[in-house]
């Protein structure tokens, strides 16, 4: 509310996918999806992704990345697409196995998907 974003946001998700549901170390995941609004007047958003990389107690831990800022408007729909690389930084280890992408949009998640790394 402090940035003034929508509280009672009105959208549906549409055609959320990735290219791959496993994928190895070093690989992009690829996702798209699409925002349809189902209000009448323009919502002001702010839609992320989070990732929750499993860690090696196989407890998974979530990370969230920023998408974009957008006004949306009365029965609009916004397309977005997305790679992220999927590889070991000095701040991150990746451990094989369960992961889980999510969408989240002022910050309610309004969509998910698991997908699996392989080593």
């Amino acid at each position: 509310s402090v940035f003034n974003f929508e509280k009672n946001v009105k959208l549906k998700i549409d055609n959320f996918r990735v290219n791959k549901t496993h994928i190895k170390l070093g690989e992009a995941l690829e996702f798209s999806f699409d925002l349809l609004s189902q209000k009448k007047m323009t919502q002001k958003l702010v839609v992320d992704y989070i990732i929750h990389y499993q860690k090696s107690s196989t407890a998974l831990s979530p990370k969230v990345f920023k998408l974009k800022e957008i006004l949306l408007g009365p029965q609009e729909k916004i397309s977005f697409s997305k790679k992220q690389l999927i590889k070991d930084f000095s701040t991150r280890k990746h451990f094989k196995g369960r992961h889980l992408l999510e969408i989240q949009v002022n910050g309610v998640v309004i969509g998910k998907v698991e997908f699996f790394l392989e080593l």
